[in-house]
């Protein structure tokens, strides 16, 4: 019992590494840091800019959220795989892990169709009103 305890603190360790490693560079590949920066004005905001337009602030505030539901669609992944790592052949364990994955899978279906709606919803009205993003 001991040594499947210390097994699972080392999985655990290694998957917050990996989670810092990995997941941190891609999110700053995808542009989150940069929505942040969008959101809060920039650094030039603090010494009295103009304040950030509304379609902007909408753009940035759906990048962000969607980016972070995508965060939560590669922990349920690694979780799922987790569990089904663990289930050692136990059938309800398999069915648990594999309704997990199926859930991610459906989730993130409907994470990409909220960005494309968004996008196309936005695009739409920029083009509409003129103002160039």
């Amino acid at each position: 019992m001991k040594n499947k305890t210390t097994i699972n603190k080392i999985i655990i360790f290694f998957s917050f590494v990996f989670l810092f490693l990995v997941v941190e560079p891609a999110s700053a590949a995808f542009g989150l840091p940069g929505a942040v920066n969008k959101l809060s004005g920039g650094y030039k905001s603090i010494y009295g800019a103009t304040p950030v337009e509304l379609p902007v602030l909408i753009g940035s505030i759906i990048q962000i959220v969607l980016s972070l539901l995508g965060l939560v669609f590669f922990v349920l992944t690694f979780y799922g795989g987790y569990v089904w790592l663990l289930a050692k052949g136990d059938e309800k364990e398999v069915e648990k892990a594999q309704g997990i994955l199926r859930m991610a899978v459906i989730g993130l279906l409907i994470i990409v169709s909220a960005y494309a709606i968004s996008y196309f919803v936005f695009s739409s009205l920029t083009k509409a009103s003129g103002v160039n993003l």
